[in-house]
């Protein structure tokens, strides 16, 4: 069994950077993609063609925080930029070429993440019935 709640989180908005969007929509007929890709250790590499929607959703489980996207923008958008994933390896105290972290890295695209605290509707589970199953 369970219900639903509202709780005040601490959540991440897609906002506009006061400079502005740097990227430009994509035909209205373009298909969505959106992948993280690792390169070594203390790199990845976010490429997509998607809306602000799909962007805020996908950083929800890269973050392992809710995002919400609140630029009112519309349409599909080319993304394409280099960060270090968060639990990166430990700085060594050596001078290292080093991407930022994604809440930094995705400034370049004219948007920021600003933290803040939201409601979020949240499901909470009040009783689970677990029937024993015969192991086979």
């Amino acid at each position: 069994m369970f219900h639903r709640e509202s709780r005040d989180l601490l959540v991440y908005e897609l906002v506009l950077l006061p400079g502005g969007l740097k990227l430009q929509p994509e035909k209205p007929d373009t298909p969505e993609f959106f992948t993280v890709a690792p390169l070594g250790a203390s790199k990845a590499r976010l490429i997509a063609k998607a809306s602000f929607e799909t962007l805020a959703d996908r950083l929800t489980n890269i973050l392992q925080r809710p995002t919400v996207n609140v630029t009112n923008l519309d349409g599909i958008y080319s993304m394409d930029f280099l960060f270090e994933p968060a639990g990166g390896p430990p700085s060594s105290g050596a001078a290292v070429d080093r991407d930022p972290p994604i809440e930094c890295a995705i400034q370049v695209l004219g948007i920021r993440l600003q933290s803040r605290k939201r409601k979020v509707e949240m499901i909470i589970v009040d009783k689970v019935d677990e029937i024993p199953t015969e192991n086979r």
